[in-house]
């Protein structure tokens, strides 16, 4: 992160005191309000033009991995088809809910992801919910699997 102190002295501000703060994200303005008046400067857009594909789904969920099954991530249209993943999707990352990061699964030539339950280590991960996250330059998805051991 940078930090820009700007003052009267260098910057052409209304007033040393600032009251208040706004940023709209769309034009990448940052709005200052001090006692004397509004004042605004760009100060850089965060716009996420990313999509979500609202289609991807993990099967069986919740998942229990002593029945000798793997987890499916995929692309399901609304009739029930695999469609795939669009061009760029690679990965799909696997985490739990303290937010740390349990696996990364690769696309398969299906296009899908297949998880079996264990950890980057291979050991096997404990009953309770993960969230999976994927993404390429046209979107995302992200989504919930329940364990239960």
């Amino acid at each position: 992160e940078r930090f820009t102190n700007f003052t009267t002295a260098d910057y052409p501000l209304l007033s040393d005191v600032i009251t208040a703060f706004g940023h709209d994200p769309d034009s990448g303005k940052l709005f200052i309000g001090t006692p004397e008046g509004l004042n605004s400067m760009v100060i850089g857009k965060t716009i996420n033009n990313q999509k979500e594909f609202l289609s991807v789904k993990a099967f069986p969920n919740p998942y229990k991995p002593d029945l000798g099954q793997s987890i499916t991530i995929a692309n399901i249209d609304d009739s029930g088809f695999d469609i795939g993943f669009p061009n760029g999707v690679k990965e799909c990352y696997i985490y739990d809910t303290a937010g740390d990061l349990v696996r990364i699964l690769k696309i398969e030539n299906q296009g899908l992801f297949v998880w079996d339950g264990n950890n980057e280590a291979g050991k096997k991960c404990s009953s309770g919910i993960y969230f999976f996250v994927t993404s390429s330059e046209d979107g995302f998805a992200r989504g919930k699997i329940a364990i239960i051991r």
